[in-house]
């Protein structure tokens, strides 16, 4: 096509197919009458310049884009191809015209993002590690968990923390590191007492810690030193981990529990909404929030496990289904469970287009859940942005570890019988810790099932007698 006029082609007069379905398809586009004559004219415009009757081609579009530009600005130009991209999808929806959408965006200026270099790990001022400790604790947890042992493999076997994992291990130098800050600002000895433990909370209470962090301080303190000193008395510190447990909480968790099948619609909303808009940024990533939101409500990971979805290893993907396979979890075991299936085709559309248009041509490192910037989320980024998400749809927010809480509770409000099944799903050895968060939903079952047992036992109504004078 060589044309340098283009004169527009008004609807009454396209084709009859195209006709048809462009006042079809037109009414289940969320566009106003606005947009929707823009959209209408970037396709009259197109007819008109190829004789009313031939669908776009890479080279026709390449030609029309060139006429575009002896008559119109380099802006004006691109923004005809754009809604040629949106337009030929409604009057001619059979045809695949991803290629169109891509060629349209691919001539916007996008800025190059520069390289984001990670941000230092950010240290506790209040902890210190175990190097700094005082040196009698230092070498008793050493002893302990074998960090001073030659072969430390052999000595975990056989130590009393050889079934711990490190994160756990962890966890327990942390309250003790509490204690070693405390002991180094206010120059104390290294002596467990009653009196140090209190001094220390109320410590920590001035940095502002809440009553709950302070309660597993006292109990990360209370495992430590009943492995490193095995022969002092620590019942007042087992006494005083029991009465900051039964201390209230100051959140009420319970309220802010959303059912599993709330989440999920939630989330297939989202994506139906931005499937119905053009792609843009903003689209891929409401596209991704909304898988997001409802693959986690159904396949509650822990953010760590989550966010490190990666294509190819945590996540195998085949022509029929996908598999989640993580490797380590949280307590040191593996986790394996099928992708939802309802929600297979929606990750396919996502890996196909919404993950490659976020991508931009960076490098690939198969990781699944993109940023803006096209670089793979961080645990701190998506906990952030996943709160903001549900503030903005549920009215409050939902951190990510609170999703686990909303399956479990959702299953047992279900059937109460299905504790175990609750478990497995959060990926809990002992049943115990799913207890936690599964009496979220006690009090509905017992309610319903009491409903249902008052009800065998219901007294008929007494007969209606009328006396007469």
């Amino acid at each position: 096509m060589t044309r340098a006029t283009i004169q527009r082609l008004p609807l009454e007069q396209w084709p009859a197919a195209y006709r048809n379905a462009w006042r079809e398809n037109i009414r289940r586009q969320p566009w106003n009458e606005r947009y929707a004559r823009r959209i209408r004219g970037g396709v009259e415009c197109w007819f008109g310049f190829a004789g009313g009757d031939l669908l776009p081609t890479p080279d026709d579009v390449f030609a029309y884009e060139a006429a575009l530009r002896q008559r119109l600005s380099e802006r004006t130009a691109i923004a005809y191809i754009q809604h040629l991209a949106y337009g030929i999808q409604i009057a001619a929806p059979a045809g695949d015209w991803r290629w169109l959408v891509r060629h349209a965006l691919d001539r916007l200026p996008r800025p190059v993002p520069p390289e984001r270099t990670p941000a230092p790990p950010r240290k506790r001022r209040y902890c210190l590690p175990v190097a700094d400790w005082p040196a009698s604790w230092r070498e008793g947890w050493r002893d302990v968990t074998g960090l001073a042992s030659a072969s430390r493999y052999l000595h975990r076997q056989s130590g009393p923390t050889a079934d711990w994992s490190d994160s756990y291990r962890k966890r327990i130098e942390r309250g003790v590191g509490v204690l070693a800050a405390f002991v180094r600002e206010h120059d104390r000895p290294p002596a467990l007492t009653d009196e140090l433990v209190h001094e220390c909370l109320d410590w920590c209470a001035d940095r502002g810690v809440s009553g709950q962090s302070m309660g597993m301080y006292a109990e990360e303190i209370h495992r430590a030193f009943t492995l490193m000193k095995p022969g002092l008395d620590l019942g007042w510190l087992r006494d005083l981990v029991d009465e900051l447990a039964r201390a209230p909480a100051i959140r009420n968790k319970a309220a802010r529990i959303v059912r599993v099948h709330q989440l999920q619609q939630k989330g297939r909303d989202l994506m139906r909404d931005a499937g119905r808009r053009p792609l843009t940024t903003e689209t891929a990533l409401q596209y991704r929030d909304g898988l997001i939101l409802a693959v986690w409500a159904v396949r509650p990971c822990r953010l760590s496990n989550f966010v490190a979805l990666t294509i190819g290893e945590s996540l195998v993907v085949s022509d029929t289904g996908a598999s989640i396979v993580i490797d380590k979890t949280k307590n040191g075991d593996g986790y394996t469970a099928c992708w939802p299936p309802v929600l297979f085709k929606p990750l396919q559309i996502y890996l196909q287009l919404y993950r490659e248009y976020l991508r931009n041509d960076r490098p690939d490192d198969k990781r699944l859940w993109l940023g803006r910037d096209g670089a793979a989320l961080t645990a701190g980024g998506l906990s952030r942005h996943f709160g903001n998400l549900t503030v903005r749809e549920f009215g409050h927010r939902i951190n990510p570890h609170l999703l686990r809480d909303c399956a479990v509770t959702s299953i047992v409000e279900t059937d109460p019988r299905e504790v175990l099944r609750a478990s497995a799903l959060a990926g809990h050895r002992d049943p115990r810790t799913t207890d936690r968060h599964y009496q979220h939903a006690t009090s509905y079952a017992a309610a319903e099932l009491t409903y249902d047992l008052l009800a065998g036992y219901r007294m008929p109504p007494a007969p209606k007698t009328r006396t007469r004078k």
